[in-house]
């Protein structure tokens, strides 16, 4: 469920995102970050930017109850152990009326107070002291508990640190995303760790990208994280099961492949002489191709490019009607088996590609010859069977 905001002649959908945050002991889920994402016509944008439009606009309170009721209405989606993080700024926290409104939308849902951490920045304590130490006792005497974001970055006084009933602490990502690279950053994690624990607070480490970041955190004595490295921001539908609060796998033994790396491996895909691969838009167009896939079904590139699949493929109609079925039925395509007029037998594999907005942009196509009338062929089906 997304919803619909007016900035002057635009309107903006935005559509809730999760982060996990874990524990570094267990990677154990152990709460969300609920973030938004915004979107014009379908195309996702950029989120500081979108975020400043919209506190121009005087938006962020509507836009935080949203995600407050979001995330209250699927209560029951998300085991009852996990807490959820919202996001304030200096300019909701002078607004008289945004506490009574989160207050109001708790008792209207049930919800538990103490499931609901919001994070504020050093910037939002210290636009107005006075008030904001109002505000975060009284939302803190019902059992809601606040995170100060960025920490690390800006004063970080003590004073305000241990004065205001903070429940934790976030190590700001600048320094987690050189903490294996710079002995400098590394001792200012440990510095805010072991002021966290001297304080009796929770730390977390943000934007965590790599195992080797993961492992040195845990020896540095950071306890819970949240980065790309366990999980990006997923709408709710693309997070698995929350109810299960699985452990979530990190592939110890790699890291994650960079951007260059993954255009790499796409490239020797489709240059490959083994693998079929192409790209159909919604309306079954081809919109890419590699060539083993142009020299198995008989045609040149320049034909295959810009053509429906159903004109080269007439017997690709009934594969798709099949597949269909099952994206119907909410589940996953499963490999199908496609015989060519030579006689060869390909393996099949389909899947969506889907854009930010979890709007279907088309299919890719990935083939494998499992049968060959070749020798050579012949050969490999045998291997194949035996595996």
């Amino acid at each position: 469920m997304n919803r619909h905001f007016k900035i002057g002649e635009t309107t903006i959908s935005v559509l809730p995102y999760f982060q996990p945050i874990v524990s570094m002991k267990s990677d154990q889920i152990i709460g969300y970050e609920v973030l938004s994402r915004f979107f014009d016509s379908g195309k996702i944008l950029d989120t500081k930017i979108s975020i400043d439009r919209f506190e121009d606009q005087k938006l962020l309170d509507g836009l935080l109850i949203f995600l407050l009721e979001y995330t209250f209405r699927q209560r029951l989606k998300f085991d009852p152990n996990l807490f959820f993080s919202f996001n304030l700024s200096p300019s909701q926290i002078s607004d008289a009326c945004i506490l009574d409104d989160i207050l109001s939308l708790i008792s209207l849902y049930e919800f538990p107070h103490e499931r609901i951490k919001i994070e504020i920045t050093e910037s939002v304590i210290i636009s107005d002291l006075a008030l904001c130490t109002k505000f975060m006792t009284e939302l803190n005497a019902t059992g809601i508990s606040f995170v100060m974001d960025d920490f690390g970055t800006g004063y970080s006084s003590l004073t305000i640190l241990s004065s205001l009933p903070f429940s934790g602490v976030k190590i700001d990502q600048k320094f987690v995303h050189s903490c294996v690279s710079r002995k400098e950053d590394r001792k200012i994690i440990s510095a805010i760790v072991g002021l966290a624990n001297s304080l009796d607070i929770d730390v977390i480490a943000e934007g965590i990208e790599t195992v080797e970041q993961a492992d040195l955190l845990r020896k540095i004595g950071c306890t819970k994280g949240q980065g790309y490295l366990f999980s990006p921001p997923r709408p709710l539908k693309r997070i698995g099961n929350p109810n299960s609060n699985p452990a979530v796998h990190t592939e110890n033994e790699y890291q994650r492949l960079s951007i260059e790396e993954r255009a790499f491996q796409i490239s020797s895909l489709y240059n490959s002489k083994e693998v079929a691969i192409c790209f159909i838009d919604r309306d079954y167009i081809i919109r890419d191709a590699s060539m083993t896939f142009c020299r198995r079904i008989g045609f040149d590139k320049k034909e295959v490019i810009g053509a429906d699949i159903h004109v080269l493929l007439p017997d690709a109609r009934t594969m798709l009607e099949c597949l269909k079925s099952f994206r119907e039925r909410g589940l996953p395509y499963p490999p199908y088996r496609f015989t060519r007029e030579s006689g060869d037998i390909d393996l099949v594999m389909l899947t969506q590609v889907r854009d930010e907005s979890e709007e279907i942009l088309g299919y890719s196509i990935i083939s494998l010859e499992i049968f060959s009338k070749t020798i050579n062929g012949i050969m490999a089906q045998k291997r194949l069977n035996v595996w």
